[in-house]
């Protein structure tokens, strides 16, 4: 998200994942020192610092992602956040991860696209899936996470409005992305 300085890019890109995850819980956006102001990084945000919240359902929702506070020309700056991973998961209430979606391009191994981790088996009406390797998707915002919690698990809204909060807290994002699908397409569209 752009802005002035690199703090204004910081509060740009960090208010409206505070105001999604208040749609759910009371938990803070918690930042890598020197995340809310210092050019470049990589800076990461997680959840109460590492430790994720509670849903009101008792799953457990983790986030963190990693980001880097660069100067860019045009309508994304001259400051901007530009995300460079990152990693969620929902765990239910004995610690097993029920979905985690990730997107770590600079770590060693071959799944460095986003993608999807499901548990081993999942139960459909097609019957049992065995998800054995990762499934590649677009992004995948922290907006959805949360839209995830209230839509799938039934988690407890702390608002009214939370659908419509989730849409605006997102709209930044997707207003400012440089790529939505994989980056190896962005690149090719340049």
């Amino acid at each position: 998200m752009p802005g002035r300085t690199p703090a204004e890019a910081a509060r740009a890109f960090l208010e409206p994942l505070q105001q999604a995850l208040g749609c759910v819980a009371h938990a803070k956006i918690t930042t890598s020192p020197g995340g809310l102001s210092r050019p470049g990084g990589p800076h990461w945000w997680s959840i109460n610092a590492g430790r994720g919240v509670a849903l009101s359902t008792g799953h457990q929702l983790h986030a963190q992602m990693w980001y880097s506070l660069v100067e860019e020309e045009g309508h994304r700056g001259p400051w901007r956040a530009s995300t460079r991973g990152y990693a969620y998961s929902v765990q239910d209430h004995e610690g097993r991860e029920l979905l985690a979606a990730h997107w770590h391009p600079e770590s060693p191994g071959r799944h460095v696209e986003p993608h999807l981790h499901l548990p081993a088996k999942v139960l459909s009406e097609e019957g049992v899936f065995l998800a054995q390797e990762p499934l590649y998707t677009g992004r995948f915002t922290f907006e959805a996470l949360i839209r995830f919690g209230v839509t799938n698990l039934q988690a407890r809204p702390m608002c009214e409005d939370w659908n419509d909060r989730l849409t605006l807290a997102e709209a930044p994002h997707t207003l400012y992305r440089s790529w939505h699908q994989t980056p190896a397409e962005a690149e090719r569209k340049t």
